[in-house]
């Protein structure tokens, strides 16, 4: 089922499975993730071929980490915003009246 989600993210972009480094995929408004056939064997090489994957799509480092907090947490959430994210990636801290909360 796809949620309304903040303006901002692209339709796609590709993340990686932390404890496995799993390259997956991750699809604006949904839940979860998509599995891909590429298999990494560490960590740092899937992170280096999310970033890698992302640039060539456009995606930049702000969307991709709202993307997974939306996959996860739900798109209605301060985090599945990427205006909430600094050029690396990084949630922003603010008071909570303060959040990018308009869609």
């Amino acid at each position: 089922m796809v949620q309304e989600v903040y303006e901002g993210l692209p339709e796609t972009c590709y993340s990686y499975l932390r404890n496995t480094g799993e390259l997956v995929v991750l699809k604006r408004g949904e839940s979860g993730y998509y599995r891909t056939d590429c298999t990494t064997g560490s960590v740092e090489t899937a992170k280096a071929l999310m970033e890698q994957y992302n640039q060539k799509l456009g995606v930049s480092r702000a969307q991709a980490a709202a993307m997974e907090t939306g996959a996860m947490f739900g798109w209605h959430v301060p985090g599945a915003n990427p205006k909430n994210y600094d050029e690396n990636g990084r949630f922003l801290r603010f008071k909570l009246k303060e959040y990018e909360l308009e869609r």
